[in-house]
């Protein structure tokens, strides 16, 4: 497709493209945050490796999946999602409309691979390119608030949003550049702008 609407019929639109991992990258255990400035939700898509597959999303059950099918949900708030067998889980922006009944296109639709906790890791290089484009984001993920340092600052625990009060999530604003990002415990991060 050259520009998808994300969901369907709300604009604006966007080429999107993203590369599925290998199945054995899959995972069965993912955390989430909503993307910032976005208040009209994520659609996040879980896609199924094998039959007979159950998703929990914060405790609630989706429908069961076959085999190679998805289920996509609207989502304003962190999750955490588990499955019996291996999953993809995508997390897209949703076009701008959504955010603002119509009046403004504050973002195009874009496409993140969510990586399970099992490939999270505690030690991350990011590059945030410069660009005529404002607003530049890091949202991390982990099991101990404050926990994650950002370019050797410790990100506050006051500034974490629990995560089905297990985990802990923040959404970071960043400037252009390289950021580095540490733990003594491995955590998830997922750079967008």
């Amino acid at each position: 497709h050259a520009c998808d609407f994300v969901p369907a019929g709300v604009p604006s639109c966007n080429h999107l493209v993203e590369e599925l991992w290998p199945l054995q990258y899959w995972g069965t255990e993912f955390l989430t945050m909503p993307l910032a400035t976005r208040g009209g939700g994520d659609t996040i898509r879980f896609i199924s490796s094998s039959n007979a597959t159950t998703v929990t999303v914060n405790g609630t059950v989706l429908v069961p999946l076959q085999k190679g099918w998805s289920v996509d949900q609207n989502e304003i708030l962190p999750l955490y999602v588990t499955s019996n067998k291996p999953i993809y889980v995508m997390q897209f922006s949703n076009g701008g409309t959504q955010d603002n009944a119509g009046l403004t296109y504050i973002a195009d639709p874009t496409m993140i691979s969510i990586p399970p906790i099992n490939e999270f890791d505690s030690d991350y290089l990011i590059s945030i390119p410069a660009t005529i484009f404002t607003g530049n984001y890091e949202n991390v993920v982990t099991s101990s608030a404050g926990s994650v340092t950002f370019d050797g600052a410790p990100i506050s625990a006051a500034s974490y949003t629990s995560i089905q009060g297990v985990y802990w999530g923040v959404q970071l604003s960043v400037s252009p550049g390289v950021h580095h990002l540490t733990s003594s415990i491995p955590f998830g991060v997922v750079a967008y702008g």
